[in-house]
C-alpha cells in the first residue's frame, strides 16, 4: 500500500513540474516573485543572448512589474538586439551603491556587464537595446562594442513613438556617437539618474561622442540629474534646431568636455541648467560658420547655454526669421502661441565653472598655424586654414547674454549666478586635471580640421582591454574621486548643497532623495514665475525683483564666531536658526522679528559646540531657505 502510495505522489509532482515550466526557464536561475535573476554567458555554458532569449520567450502571463535581473560581476553578451516586445520593460543589475561610491567603500564588486559580441566575420554584433516600449536600465555597465574590438554608432534606439528610456545608475564608456538616440518620428523621453559616462571617444569627429541626440525633432522630455560625464569628444547632449518641451540638467558633473554639452541652434522654450559644475568644458574653437547646421545660427561661439530668436535658412540659402505661424508649426514642432518671447522660459542658476588656463592655447596654436582665409570665409573649405580661431570657453555668447539681460522681451529668461571659484581640488583626480587636459588640448585642436584618430582615453593605469584588442569597459572602482574640496563650490548650490553630481558625496545625496520633490517645486516655480529660486510665485512688474537672499557666512569654516547675511527686499518678520546634521535646534539667532530691507548682519557664536557641520534656516510667512557652514576647533 506505501508503495503505491509513493509512486501515485510521483507521477503527480512529475506532471505537476512539467506543467509549471514556462518558456524562460533555460535562461533563468532564479526566480523571485516578479523577478527573474537571468544567467550569464557562463551560467549558459560559454553561449550569448540569455538576456534576448528571457524577454523573447518570457511571454505567458506576464506580470507589469516584470523586472530581469542580472547578476553581479555577471556578462551578458548580445548577438542580436534586445527587444522589449511592445511592453514595458526593466533590467536591474544587483548592486546596493552608487557607481561612483569612493574606491574603499564600494565592495559590490564589477556590475553587470552588457556588450556586444564577436564569434567570426558572421557572427557579430555591438550590442545594443531597441525599445519599442518604456524601457529602464539600472545598475549595469554597458561596452557599446564586441569581443573583436568592433565599436557601435549608439547602444539605444527607440523603435516606435511616444516610449521613455530611463538610465539609473548606469556606467558606459566609448561610443562613435552617442549613447542613445530619439525615435525618428514624434515622442521619445530620455530620464538619466546617477550614471557615469567616461571616454565618449570613439570616432575622429568632432561632433561625435556624447550621450543623446535629439533627431528630427521628437524628444519631449529630457531629464538628467547627478550623473558624471568625464572626457568626451563631440556634443554631449545634442538638441539641434528644435525645442525639447521640457529639458533639465541638475546637480551634474562635466569633466574634460572637447565639444558643446548642450548643442543647440538655442531654441530652447523650457529648459533648467541648475546646480552643476562644469570643469574644462566646451573647449574646441570656434570659427564662424563652424557646424553652422548644428550650432549658432549667428555664427558667434556657442558658450555652456546658447539662446536665439528662431530662424531658418529658406530655399534660396538665405537666413530669415521665422514669424510664419505655418512654418513654426511644421518644422519647430509647437504652436506659435507657444513659442513667443512670453513663453520661452529658461532658468540658469548656481551653476560652478572652471577653465585651465592652458585651453587658451587651443585658439592660439590654430591662428598661428593658419593662413588667410579666401573670400568664403566661414565655408567648411576654410576651416584649416582660418586664423580667427576664438575660445568656446564662455559661459554664453553675447546674443545669449543679451537676451538674458532684456527682462521686457524675455521676462521669463534668468541667468543667475555662475560660481567661478577656480579648481575644485577633487580628491582624487587620477590624472584628469594634468595628462587628460594635455590630451583634451592635443584633440581639441586637431578637431579644428578633421582628426585622424579618436581622442585619447584616460586612463590611470594599464587596461589591456582597449579597443581594438578586445570590448572596452570601463574600470571600477572608477578611477577618480571627484568629491572636491573647494569652498566656493560645497555649498553653493540652490539647497545648499555641493555643485554637480552628489552621488560623490554620499551624504549629501541622501538628503537630496529625501527632499528630492521640493527641492524640484522650487526649480519649477522659478522657471515659470521668472524668479529666482524660492522667491515668491507671483511675478512683480518692478525693476526690483521681490527677492530674499540668504547670504552664504564668512568666514567659512569658521572658530567660534561666523557672520551670517542676508538680503530683504521689504521690511519683513523673519526667523533665523541653526540646525545640526540630526534636525536638532541648537540656536535661535533672530525669532520672528521685523527687519528692514536691504542688507543685515548677524553675528553667529558656536563657541558652546563641537566641531562639525551645521544649516542654518532663514524662514519668512512663505519662504525658507537653508545653508551650511563649518565649525572647526
Amino acid at each position: 500500500m506505501k508503495k503505491i502510495l509513493l509512486l501515485t505522489i510521483t507521477v503527480i509532482l512529475s506532471y505537476s513540474s512539467a506543467f509549471a515550466q514556462m518558456g524562460y526557464d533555460p535562461f533563468v536561475s532564479e526566480v523571485r516573485g516578479d523577478t527573474l535573476l537571468v544567467k550569464d554567458y557562463y551560467d549558459m555554458e560559454s553561449q550569448p543572448n540569455s538576456l534576448v532569449n528571457v524577454i523573447q520567450s518570457d511571454t505567458t502571463d506576464v506580470p507589469t512589474g516584470r523586472v530581469y535581473e542580472l547578476k553581479r560581476s555577471g556578462w551578458y553578451p548580445l548577438l542580436n538586439p534586445v527587444t522589449n516586445n511592445g511592453r514595458p520593460m526593466t533590467i536591474a543589475g544587483q548592486a546596493s551603491k552608487s557607481i561612483v561610491q569612493t574606491k574603499d567603500a564600494n565592495t559590490d564588486g564589477y556590475p553587470a556587464v552588457i556588450s556586444g559580441m564577436f564569434v567570426d566575420a558572421d557572427q557579430k554584433a555591438n550590442g545594443n537595446i531597441r525599445y519599442n516600449d518604456d524601457a529602464t536600465i539600472k545598475n549595469v555597465a554597458i561596452s557599446q562594442t564586441n569581443t573583436g574590438g568592433n565599436l557601435g554608432w549608439t547602444f539605444f534606439v527607440a523603435t516606435a513613438a511616444d516610449k521613455h528610456l530611463t538610465l539609473d545608475g548606469v556606467m558606459m564608456e566609448s561610443t562613435k556617437w552617442v549613447f542613445a538616440q530619439s525615435n525618428p518620428s514624434t515622442g521619445s523621453s530620455f530620464t538619466v539618474k546617477n550614471a557615469y559616462f567616461v571616454n565618449m571617444s570613439g570616432q575622429p569627429c568632432r561632433r561625435n561622442g556624447g550621450v543623446w541626440d535629439n533627431v528630427n525633432n521628437n524628444t519631449v522630455l529630457m531629464h538628467v540629474e547627478n550623473s558624471t560625464h568625464i572626457m568626451g569628444s563631440g556634443m554631449i547632449y545634442k538638441m539641434r534646431g528644435y525645442p525639447i518641451n521640457r529639458a533639465t540638467f541638475n546637480h551634474n558633473t562635466f569633466v574634460n568636455i572637447s565639444g558643446q554639452v548642450f548643442a543647440s541652434m538655442g531654441h530652447q522654450s523650457d529648459l533648467t541648467v541648475s546646480n552643476n559644475l562644469f570643469v574644462n568644458t566646451n573647449v574646441q574653437a570656434y570659427v564662424p560658420g563652424l557646424d553652422y547646421a548644428e550650432t549658432d545660427q549667428d555664427r558667434l561661439p556657442h558658450g555652456i547655454v546658447n539662446i536665439d530668436s528662431v530662424r531658418y535658412m529658406d530655399d534660396s540659402g538665405i537666413e530669415r526669421l521665422a514669424i510664419d505661424s505655418t512654418w513654426i508649426r511644421d518644422n519647430i514642432g509647437v504652436e506659435p502661441s507657444e513659442f513667443g518671447p512670453n513663453n520661452r522660459h529658461v532658468l540658469v542658476t548656481n551653476n560652478g565653472v572652471f577653465w585651465d588656463e592652458k585651453l587658451a592655447t587651443i585658439p592660439t596654436q590654430l591662428n598661428e598655424a593658419g593662413t588667410t582665409c579666401p573670400s568664403d570665409e566661414g565655408s567648411s573649405s576654410c576651416i584649416e586654414g582660418n586664423n580667427t580661431w576664438v575660445p568656446q570657453t564662455i559661459t554664453m555668447n553675447s546674443r545669449t547674454k543679451a537676451m538674458f539681460d532684456d527682462n521686457e522681451t524675455y521676462p521669463y529668461l534668468q541667468n543667475n549666478e555662475w560660481i567661478e571659484g577656480g579648481a575644485p581640488s577633487f580628491t582624487d583626480p587620477a590624472g584628469l586635471m594634468t595628462d587628460a587636459v594635455d590630451d583634451l588640448i592635443t584633440w581639441s585642436v586637431a578637431a579644428a580640421s578633421v582628426p585622424s584618430d579618436p581622442m585619447a582615453h584616460w586612463r590611470a593605469t594599464d587596461n589591456p582591454w582597449e579597443a581594438g584588442q578586445g570590448f572596452v569597459f570601463s574600470d571600477f572602482p572608477v578611477l577618480a574621486d571627484l568629491s572636491y574640496s573647494n569652498s566656493q563650490y560645497l555649498t553653493a548650490s540652490t539647497d545648499g548643497q555641493p555643485l554637480g553630481d552628489l552621488n560623490w558625496f554620499p551624504a549629501e545625496k541622501a538628503n537630496f532623495d529625501q527632499n528630492r520633490d521640493q527641492h524640484y517645486a522650487k526649480l519649477r516655480t522659478a522657471l515659470e514665475t521668472g524668479n529666482a529660486v524660492g522667491v515668491n510665485n507671483e511675478r512683480v512688474d518692478s525693476d526690483i525683483p521681490v527677492s530674499i537672499k540668504l547670504n552664504q557666512n564668512y568666514p567659512n569654516p569658521f572658530n567660534p564666531s561666523t557672520t551670517i547675511s542676508f538680503n530683504l527686499p521689504i521690511t519683513m518678520e523673519i526667523s533665523l536658526k541653526v540646525y545640526d546634521l540630526l534636525g536638532r535646534e541648537v540656536a535661535t539667532l533672530i525669532n520672528n522679528e521685523q527687519y528692514t530691507a536691504g542688507l543685515n548682519n548677524v553675528t553667529f557664536d558656536a563657541s558652546n559646540l563641537a566641531s562639525g557641520m551645521y544649516i542654518y534656516e532663514l524662514t519668512s510667512a512663505n519662504l525658507s531657505i537653508t545653508k551650511k557652514m563649518s565649525l572647526i576647533k
